[in-house]
């Protein structure tokens, strides 16, 4: 099928340098033809992201709350009264 259209000179150029072919036709084909691949790639490394940001917030969440637990032992071992009962 032929496929007629207009490009941006500068275009053209980066995509001849991205896909390392020597004309802009070929260059469009194989840049169109990676497409679909970048795009699924894109799709599963913004879902490994949202998981890895979830995962810190989890983390961050247990942090603080240990931390608090050792603030309060802290605080109860400080007590005379509950050490000598």
């Amino acid at each position: 099928m032929l496929i007629k259209f207009d490009a941006d000179s500068a275009l053209v150029d980066q995509l001849k340098a991205y896909t390392g072919e020597r004309t802009g036709s070929k260059a469009f084909a194989s840049a169109a033809a990676g497409a679909p691949g970048l795009s699924a790639e894109i799709r599963r490394l913004r879902n490994e992201l949202e998981q890895a940001r979830e995962t810190i917030r989890v983390q961050r969440q247990t942090l603080e709350q240990a931390r608090c637990a050792a603030i309060a032992l802290v605080e109860r071992c400080g007590q005379e009264d509950l050490i000598n009962g």
